[in-house]
C-alpha cells in the first residue's frame, strides 16, 4: 500500500492499456494522466505535482522534452521524475538519467515493482537534497560522507572517492538496477575507457566495508547492480 494517499502524480501515457496498469498500481494516489505533449504542458501548467512519471514516445513529441522542461522550471525543477518506456536500449536509459530523471523503467512493467519505486522517490523527497537517509545507510552528500549503522552503532565508511561516487549513485536510485553502462558513464565520464572488470572490482570492495548489510548491493543478471532498501532486502539475495 502507497505510504500517502494525498501525494498529486502526474503520468504522460498514449497507450489506454498502460494507462489501466498504471492506475490499478497507483489507486491510493491523487493521479492525474494525460495522452499527448500538448494536453501534458497545459496542465503541468495549471497544477503542480509531488511526481512525474512520462512516456517518450508520444504522437505529438516525446517525454525527454517535458522533463527538460520541467528540470529546467524553477517550479519544477525538484520534483522525481520517472521514465516508462518501450525504449529499452542504455543509450535510452542513459539519455534520460542525464535529463534528470531519477528512475527508468522499462514496459512491460509489474504494476507492483512501479508502485515500489514510486513509493520511494517520494519518500526521499521528504529529504534535503544534502542528505540521504536509508536506515542503515546515512548519506552526506555535501561532506561526501556515507556513515554505516550497524550493531546499533554508527560509524563513517573509509571509501575512496571513486567507491563514494558510485554508492552515492546506487543510493540516489535506490531500488532500482544500474548496468555497469550506466555506472561507468555517470562516475568515469562518456569518453573513458573503463573494463567491467574494474567496475566490479570496486563494487566488491564496497560490499566488503558494508560488513552485514553487504547483502543489500545486489547483483542483477550479471549486467549490473542494486542497492536495496532495508525492506526489499528482506525478500531478496545477494
Amino acid at each position: 500500500m502507497a505510504e500517502e494517499s494525498n501525494y498529486k502524480i502526474f503520468v504522460v501515457e498514449d497507450s489506454m492499456d498502460h494507462q489501466i496498469q498504471i492506475r490499478k498500481a497507483l489507486s491510493h494516489y491523487d493521479l492525474r494522466i494525460e495522452p499527448n505533449m500538448k494536453e501534458a504542458m497545459n496542465r503541468i501548467n495549471s497544477e503542480d505535482f509531488d511526481l512525474y512519471i512520462l512516456d517518450i514516445m508520444l504522437p505529438d513529441g516525446d517525454g525527454y522534452q517535458i522533463c527538460h522542461w520541467l528540470q529546467n522550471n524553477e517550479k519544477t525543477k525538484d520534483r522525481p521524475i520517472i521514465f516508462l518506456s518501450s525504449k529499452s536500449e542504455v543509450g535510452d536509459r542513459v539519455h534520460g538519467l542525464r535529463l534528470g530523471a531519477e528512475d527508468y523503467i522499462c514496459k512491460p512493467f509489474a504494476p507492483e515493482e512501479l508502485l515500489a519505486r514510486v513509493e520511494v522517490k517520494l519518500r526521499k523527497k521528504k529529504q534535503p537534497d544534502t542528505e540521504l537517509d536509508l536506515g542503515y545507510l546515512k548519506f552526506d552528500f555535501i561532506g561526501q560522507k556515507i556513515f554505516l549503522r550497524e550493531n546499533g552503532e554508527e560509524k563513517q565508511l573509509d571509501l575512496t572517492p571513486r567507491e563514494f561516487k558510485i554508492l552515492s549513485l546506487m543510493g540516489r536510485h535506490l531500488n532500482s538496477s544500474l548496468e555497469r553502462q550506466i555506472i561507468l558513464e555517470e562516475v568515469w565520464g562518456k569518453d573513458v575507457h573503463v573494463s567491467d572488470r574494474s567496475i566490479d572490482t570496486h563494487v566488491a570492495a564496497i560490499r566488503k566495508k558494508l560488513g552485514s548489510h553487504s547483502h543489500q548491493l545486489k547483483s542483477v543478471h550479471g549486467k549490473g547492480y542494486m542497492l536495496l532498501s532495508d525492506s526489499d532486502s528482506q525478500s531478496q539475495s545477494a
